[in-house]
């Protein structure tokens, strides 16, 4: 092939390579979440109560023990589960039980999720137990929030003040 024609036809390869690379880099569009809505987010860890309370050994049952095992406590390793539940505009959005992990059920759970809302101004509550109780919640908080399209907003929890923050 000649040189003089070489050149130009490398030129229009590419140019039609990079037309397409372009092409394809812009469409077709991505949108993570539709046009007017919003992303809630749940990213934490907690380690729950434990299921039972521990107890002092008495002076006989310590002096049956091998003396290496003589511990004036004994606890129980097993935590509860996490239960939360988000509620907007008093509506539940999600209810869901993040199990312990560990063999003994006796690790901290990690709670990751994901919510999409509507756009606008919201009644936020956010309830969780991590304790053995049947009924009710070990912590409650409430806010009005403002969404808007495309924005996310974080719910953390701050195990040292027990409360909920809020990004």
């Amino acid at each position: 092939m000649p040189r003089s024609i070489q050149w130009p036809l490398q030129a229009v390869f590419y140019t039609a390579f990079f037309t397409l690379v372009y092409i394809f880099s812009v469409s077709p569009g991505y949108h993570y979440l539709e046009p007017g809505r919003a992303e809630l987010k749940l990213a934490f860890k907690h380690a729950a109560q434990r299921m039972e309370a521990c107890r002092e050994r008495s002076r006989e049952e310590l002096q049956r023990l091998a003396p290496n095992m003589r511990k004036p406590k004994e606890c129980s390793r097993k935590r509860a589960p996490l239960l939360v539940e988000l509620l907007l505009d008093g509506n539940i959005l999600a209810s869901k039980t993040f199990p312990p992990p560990g063999i003994q059920d006796d690790g901290t759970a990690y709670v990751y999720a994901k919510y999409p809302i509507p756009d606008g101004d919201h009644r936020l509550s956010i309830r969780m137990r991590d304790s053995n109780r049947s009924e009710g919640f070990d912590y409650v908080e409430e806010k009005q929030i403002v969404t808007r399209t495309s924005t996310s907003l974080v719910i953390g929890f701050d195990g040292a003040a027990n409360r909920f923050i809020f990004y």
